[in-house]
């Protein structure tokens, strides 16, 4: 019986790494240097080195040293025979070994352009691709007579896209003003470093981008919103603000303060941020809607952009959050309505002053503290005044205030021809002046006086003649005593109507004021 040769493939073999004999068909890598499965799939850094360094495997440096050893033994002839040829002949290179390195190398080739194009293609898609930078709340004033509240509040959003000619965009209808203040605030992000106008662009857009807008009140939110998205910090959605900016970064004065902050109550805006020319302000805000404005939003003043940016940040500074948050805590332990009663406790007091410590341009803090203190003032500054009155009345002054604009046509008629007038609108109109006039600056007690004679003369003529009546009259009856003096008594109407109408105008030259409200007027 003839014994059984073994094949190539079932030759045994030696794993260089854990000494163990393996078919050579289960060797993962055979060669100069051989590795077992279990070694290649666990230890694979050590497989590498081993390749790299081209270490020899145990079976040939054993054969090696019994061919030594038989070449000692017969005296040294075979052996240094064996070692001329090997010097002789040229060293046969290892196919195995040799394509193992190439298939390393290429590995390692193929590696590296993976992670270069990875880096490219990364690249590309951050740029194509829109991300979101946060909203802030933007204030705003509307238009007198639609609403006993002109504050208004609407958020503002902020995307990062893919870059373009124009650096900054703004989605919406808004004014030629607001466009100013845009461009303003455009103008002061172009001042800083511009190396991220080649990664991305920034839209801006208006949670009511179909309402239009308009008013420079807005620069100062559009610039933190452009700072928010270049400098990747999160905006606070729960805050609001207002102020004009000029292009060194300090905000400017605005008007209609109380009516932003009350728009801003009623979106639920936590902390309210206004121009500290406008601190005075917050004073009026007291004197006509009390405290309770000052507990449901915390109001602060800003004077430049900085500031502005450190408070709109989530990230703000911890010790201007400890006294927000100690501000919060002290409100929540007092009871729902708050009396000027509950302010004189010592620990009130206490506790706004370790507010006002934390927080130094915490503007509730300090005019509660003035109203603990008696120091509040007792009467409405002038322009404030003025805002009250031409709000109260605009109804009917405004063809006198706004001559441009054309008046409100919500009028009837009745059977006889006669416009009606609104009696219940004047009505209200004469009780809010007259509850008015305690706290009204002194130097606009000739205004109201002014606007209440024109409404009264406007509501004299519209209830019992119009200005065409005369003409009818005349026609009708030239020759009668009584169309005489129908016609008598139109033409007094028409004439008491002017004359209150030209009153009304000089007693507004008079006041000498900035004219900030007529102006906004005219700007809706």
């Amino acid at each position: 019986m003839s014994d059984t040769v073994p094949s190539r493939s079932e030759a045994i073999l030696i794993c260089d790494l854990c000494g163990r004999s393996c078919q050579r068909d289960n060797l993962a890598i055979r060669g100069k240097v051989n590795f077992c499965q279990e070694c290649a799939s666990s230890r694979p850094a050590e497989c590498l080195s081993a390749l790299q360094t081209g270490k020899s495997s145990k079976w040939m440096r054993n054969g090696f040293l019994a061919v030594l050893s038989l070449g000692v033994i017969g005296g040294g002839g075979w052996a240094g025979w064996t070692y001329s040829l090997q010097h002789a002949l040229p060293p046969k290179e290892n196919p195995s070994r040799t394509e193992n390195s190439s298939l390393t190398e290429n590995v390692q080739k193929l590696e590296h352009q993976t992670e270069v194009l990875t880096k490219i293609t990364t690249n590309a898609l951050q740029k194509r691709q829109v991300t979101d930078v946060g909203n802030v709340h933007l204030l705003f004033v509307a238009e007198p007579g639609t609403d006993s509240t002109m504050g208004l509040a609407s958020r503002l959003y902020a995307i990062r896209e893919a870059p373009d000619p124009l650096s900054a965009k703004l989605t919406g209808k808004v004014g030629s003003e607001m466009e100013a203040s845009f461009q303003e605030g455009i103008r002061y992000v172009q001042k800083l470093p511009r190396d991220w106008e080649k990664d991305f662009s920034i839209r801006l857009s208006f949670e009511d981008k179909f309402t239009p807008k308009d008013g420079a009140s807005a620069a100062t939110g559009f610039t933190v919103a452009m700072l928010a998205a270049i400098q990747n910090f999160a905006l606070d959605p729960e805050l609001a603000l207002t102020g004009d900016l000029t292009i060194d970064g300090e905000v400017q004065p605005i008007g209609g303060v109380p009516h932003k902050i009350r728009g801003a109550i009623m979106s639920k805006c936590k902390i309210t941020l206004v121009p500290e020319r406008n601190s005075r302000d917050v004073a009026d805000l007291v004197l006509l809607d009390g405290i309770a404005p000052l507990w449901d939003t915390q109001v602060f003043s800003i004077a430049t952009i900085d500031e502005a940016v450190a408070m709109v940040r989530q990230d703000r500074d911890a010790t201007v959050q400890q006294g927000i948050d100690r501000f919060n805590r002290l409100r929540a332990r007092l009871p729902a309505v708050v009396t000027t009663d509950y302010l004189k406790s010592p620990i009130v007091i206490s506790e706004l002053m370790e507010v006002l410590k934390l927080a130094p341009h915490h503007l509730s803090a300090a005019t509660l503290l003035q109203v603990i203190d008696g120091r509040i003032p007792k009467e409405l500054s002038l322009n404030q005044s003025v805002d009250e009155i031409i709000e109260a009345s605009y109804l009917f002054i405004a063809p006198v205030v706004t001559p441009e604009k054309e008046p409100a046509k919500n009028q009837s008629s009745h059977d006889k021809g006669l416009t009606v007038f609104p009696e219940r609108e004047y009505g209200d109109c004469i009780k809010r002046l007259n509850t008015l006039t305690p706290i009204l600056d002194k130097r606009s007690l000739d205004l109201k006086v002014a606007c209440i004679g024109y409404a009264s003369a406007l509501r004299a003529s519209v209830t019992n003649y119009r200005a065409s009546d005369v003409d009818a009259f005349r026609a009708r009856a030239p020759w009668s005593s009584w169309g005489v003096r129908e016609i008598n008594y139109a033409q007094q109407h028409v004439k008491d109507e002017d004359d209150a109408r030209s009153k009304l105008l000089l007693t507004l030259r008079k006041l000498h004021t900035d004219h900030s409200l007529l102006t906004e007027l005219n700007k809706k």
